[in-house]
Parts: structure tokens; C-alpha cells; sequence
């Protein structure tokens, strides 16, 4: 059997290996914990699909469930999300060369793709892009919460990029982003809490800085599956960006996110059991590593 070949209900025993095997009802678990503890809170569940490569059916199932719309990191992962009818996409990157931005505004005439921006050099050929192909393409400036990685620092800095997007057609301001990457593994888990409240604060200070100067910011995003109960408290926060949350991994939970549950085992056959001195009992087994995230 062709590992295409596959179906639900395919016995174990039939299936070509190595097998890297998706528990479909711990899946569905994860996501209505997730749904469940959002439910109350005036935050959006927009789920990063980079863990399992934005393959549409684990999309789409989370947006069945009530996430407002999807999360990738490149213009690949948001044209898979396209072509599979997923209307509503953040790109929370920023998306730089000639050839990737005439596609990200190739993907505007299409749906609605929203970008992150951190730089006057990246908004103006953003701008261009668009005027080209007369496509319309939403921005949220990146604003540097603590993780030093992307995103213009916060308050003025990040108010006159914002003005700088709202004055260059063929884009259309939709609010900020910012990542707490550094409340992750960087910290133990009594860290976290008190490093992502403070971060994602002054995400949500510098949206009142900006609404403060006439400018309305609709959509504030950020976080992820370590931080999402710290950032959905956060005022002025308006949704999150967990995504590995569905399908977990070892490396959340022995770091303190323990209320999902793994999803992902690897089937393998023994193709060799040696009796030769020494050999201890050991097997020899198929396997391949898997390239996850």
C-alpha cells in the first residue's frame, strides 16, 4: 500500500512504514480547550499553521470550530491556505524580494492577506507591488515587544510607520503585531507569565498611543501556545496566534504548557532482531527523522 494510498481505518497492520501517525480525537480535544478558554474573553483564536505545514484540513477544522482566520510564516504557506478556500490570512512575517511580493499581491486580488511591516525600506516596494497589480494588501505594523527579533520599536516609532502606511496606495493599515518569543524556552515557567503580561502591555500601550493620535487600530496580534493565557488577558489585545497547540509536542509540556496533549506518534517495523553474541537483545528498525518544526 502506497502511503497515499492511506484512509481512516486503514489497519495499522497495512500501512507502509515509517508512519507518522496524526491521533485525530486528541487533536479535536486540544482545539476545543483551546475554543473553550477563549470563549470568554474578548480575543480571537487566528492559529499559526507552520507545525503541520498549513495543510488545509487541520485549518479548516479550526476555523469550523470558531477561529476568526489563520496565521503562516511565508507566502507559500498562504497560498496553500488560498487555494484550499481559506479566505481570511495573516502572514506575520515580514515578505521582502521583487519576486515574493509580486505574489503576496498576486495572493490579494484573491482573498484577504494581511502582512507584517518593520521598515520604511520594506513598506515602500510593499506599496509598489500592490499599485502593480491593483491589488490591496492589508498591513499590521510589527512592533518589538522584548523579543528583539522583528518589529519597530513601540509608541512613536511605531506611529510613524503607521502613518507612513496609511499615506502609500494599494495598502491598508489594519493594526500591529507583536511576538513574546522571549517568554518561551528562554524562561522558566514562573517567568513566563509576569515577562509576556509585561510585553504584550506594551503592545496594547503603544495601540492606545496610536488610536491616541486620531488612528483606529482594529486588529492587535500576537502571542502563541506558550503565552496565550497570559496575552488573552491583556486589554487591547484582540487575538492570538497559537498554533502547536493542536498537535503538542514534548518540548511545550516538559516546559510548563500541559493542557493539550501530545497528537503525533511514529510507526515503525523491526526488520532485524540479531542473536549474534553481544547483540543484547537490540532491534534494528525503518526510520526516517521527520522534518517537524
Amino acid at each position: 500500500m502506497r502511503p497515499d494510498d492511506v484512509q481512516t481505518g486503514t489497519p495499522l497492520s497495512d500501512v507502509q512504514t515509517p508512519a507518522l501517525l496524526l491521533d485525530i480525537g486528541s487533536a479535536e480535544r486540544n482545539l476545543r480547550r483551546m475554543v473553550d478558554f477563549l470563549a470568554d474573553r474578548p480575543v480571537g483564536l487566528r492559529p499559526h499553521v507552520k507545525l503541520f505545514r498549513a495543510t488545509p484540513q487541520l485549518a479548516r477544522m479550526q476555523l469550523e470550530a470558531g477561529a476568526i482566520g489563520m496565521t503562516c510564516a511565508k507566502v507559500s504557506e498562504a497560498e496553500v491556505l488560498a487555494e484550499a478556500g481559506i479566505a481570511d490570512i495573516l502572514i506575520a512575517n515580514e515578505v521582502a524580494g521583487a519576486g515574493q511580493l509580486r505574489r503576496l499581491a498576486a495572493l490579494a486580488r484573491r482573498c484577504d492577506v494581511k502582512v507584517g511591516v518593520d521598515s520604511r525600506e520594506n513598506v515602500e516596494p510593499l506599496s509598489q507591488a500592490a499599485q502593480e497589480q491593483e491589488a490591496s494588501i492589508g498591513v499590521l505594523v510589527e512592533v518589538n515587544i522584548g523579543h528583539n527579533r522583528c518589529g519597530v520599536a513601540p509608541f512613536e516609532p511605531a506611529l510613524a510607520l503607521v502613518r507612513l502606511v496609511l499615506s502609500k496606495p494599494g495598502l491598508r493599515f489594519k493594526g500591529l503585531m507583536g511576538y513574546d518569543g522571549h517568554c518561551t524556552l528562554k524562561v522558566n515557567e514562573e517567568q513566563r507569565e509576569p515577562l509576556s503580561l509585561k510585553a504584550n502591555r506594551l503592545l496594547a500601550d503603544t495601540r492606545k498611543y496610536v488610536e491616541e493620535a486620531g488612528i483606529d487600530v482594529e486588529i492587535v496580534s500576537g502571542s502563541g501556545t506558550f503565552t496565550y493565557r497570559f496575552a488573552s488577558a491583556v486589554d487591547g489585545v484582540t487575538e492570538v496566534q497559537a498554533g502547536s497547540y493542536l498537535l503538542m509536542d514534548t518540548a511545550f509540556r516538559e516546559h510548563g504548557v500541559r493542557e493539550f496533549d501530545p497528537t503525533l506518534s511514529v510507526l515503525t517495523t523491526v526488520i532485524s532482531r540479531p542473536t549474534y553474541p553481544g547483540a543484547d537483545g537490540r532491534s534494528f528498525f525503518t526510520f526516517y527523522k521527520f522534518l517537524l518544526p
